[in-house]
């Protein structure tokens, strides 16, 4: 079995989900398909790929296609046509589905989509490209062979939308991940009261963020992190997790260390589970992630405007009490309701709190209180914790869902055949 494995390249959520999923695929020959952070990412869990191409190389090997027996794409529209209009099955995985904004809202992608599935290849083409990026990855759920979700609040709602529109065979997933939950407690108290943290800050970069361009967040949770390793004796490590930090180091700090590396899936996993105290970015990867293996993050200021979207989705939840939004630090105003437009204001919030003192205090003040908050609760009331959230988490077993996909027989389609090689449910 020989199968295109692809994601877009913002971020390590999309490709730790693609990752996930080719541990599900063992007997395959899989062939990595994406560019920027998402190569290196991929690049760094070699048991996991057997060959990788950037989009550009997988436009120069026309025939690769026919010699695969499905492909797997996790939130990248443009790849997914492509495969589509070569006449691969593609199964379309997305996390995000109900964060794209539709200016027109569902009822015109679904004409375009019918519109698409019955129009020549230059004409499809043309009717798929006249839509933004946002819409475009709505649009490639209603063309694909198959299409998934996983569950965050707003995503049944965005479902039932594009149902009512007569495209209603997006399956609701629960967490895109492939680690098996834990087996008892991993928190364990140290003889000497000493204890560890994970910082996750994840890719970070995208459309409007380049590492030491704009990437204020990062030199902003350094600059914390080294200070609260200098005033907090017990804490004996912190280790930061992110995509700038190729090479990995440790420093001592005070009583501690303080570690910076790019760790790869298996490697992140094992820190996350084991670390006394999580503190993350507010995308959903690690924030599903954390809920599976029983942990509650304390969520990090947003890095740009989906996140900011997250922060609210989880506002009424017990894991808001634990989260530091930019807003609590710095006025923001109305963020505009466009991804662009929202994540320069952003940014714009996170350079102002690393370089005025009086809002780098209030963050320090504020960051140290949701950890003491945190480190205070017993087992049972972080369970309680773990239990709200993971309550907007749930749908179909993703594992299962990956291996029944790849046991089918796939008979190839002719161009465009949506819901060819449907799985139950």
């Amino acid at each position: 079995m020989r199968v295109i494995l692809s994601c877009e390249p913002n971020g390590f959520g999309p490709v730790s989900k693609l990752t996930a999923i080719a541990r599900l695929l063992p007997d395959a020959e899989r062939i990595f398909v994406g560019d920027a952070g998402a190569l290196e990412f991929a690049r760094r869990n070699p048991d996991c790929f057997e060959q990788y191409l950037t989009i550009a190389e997988l436009q120069q090997a026309p025939d690769l296609g026919a010699a695969c027996d499905f492909a797997m794409v996790v939130m990248e529209p443009d790849v997914t046509f492509e495969l589509l209009q070569a006449g691969v099955p593609v199964y379309l995985f997305d996390s995000l589905i109900e964060f794209w904004v539709l200016p027109n809202g569902v009822a015109p992608l679904a004409a375009a989509a019918r519109r698409i599935l019955n129009a020549s290849s230059d004409d499809a083409r043309a009717i798929f490209h006249a839509f933004s990026i946002h819409e475009r990855k709505l649009l490639a759920h209603m063309i694909a062979t198959r299409s998934f979700a996983q569950n965050f609040p707003g995503v049944p709602q965005r479902i039932e939308a594009m149902a009512q529109e007569g495209f209603g065979d997006v399956r609701l997933l629960g967490s895109i991940i492939d680690h098996p939950p834990p087996v008892g407690t991993s928190r364990r108290a140290q003889p000497d009261g000493s204890w560890s943290m994970l910082i996750n800050l994840g890719g970070v970069e995208n459309f409007a963020i380049r590492f030491h361009d704009n990437d204020y967040i990062i030199d902003l949770t350094e600059k914390w992190a080294a200070r609260f390793l200098q005033d907090t004796p017990d804490c004996r490590a912190i280790t930061i997790c992110c995509g700038r930090y190729r090479q990995a180091d440790t420093r001592a700090v005070g009583h501690g260390t303080l570690t910076r590396r790019f760790a790869a899936r298996d490697e992140f996993m094992d820190l996350l589970e084991r670390a006394d105290v999580v503190l993350s970015a507010a995308g959903r990867t690690t924030l599903h992630e954390a809920i599976h293996l029983g942990k509650a993050p304390i969520l990090l200021p947003e890095q740009h405007h989906n996140q900011y979207c997250n922060i609210i989705s989880l506002a009424h939840t017990r894991l808001g009490d634990l989260s530091v939004a930019l807003s609590d630090i710095v006025t923001l105003g109305d963020l505009p309701d466009d991804d662009l437009a929202g994540t320069l204001r952003i940014i714009e919030g996170a350079r102002r709190v690393l370089r005025e003192p009086t809002l780098f205090e209030r963050f320090d003040a504020l960051l140290r209180a949701r950890i003491a908050t945190f480190r205070a609760l017993d087992p049972a009331h972080v369970q309680a914790i773990v239990d709200d959230v993971a309550a907007y988490l749930g749908g179909a077993d993703f594992g299962a869902t990956v291996r029944t996909l790849a046991q089918q027989k796939k008979p190839r389609p002719s161009y465009f055949q949506p819901g060819a090689a449907l799985i139950d449910g």
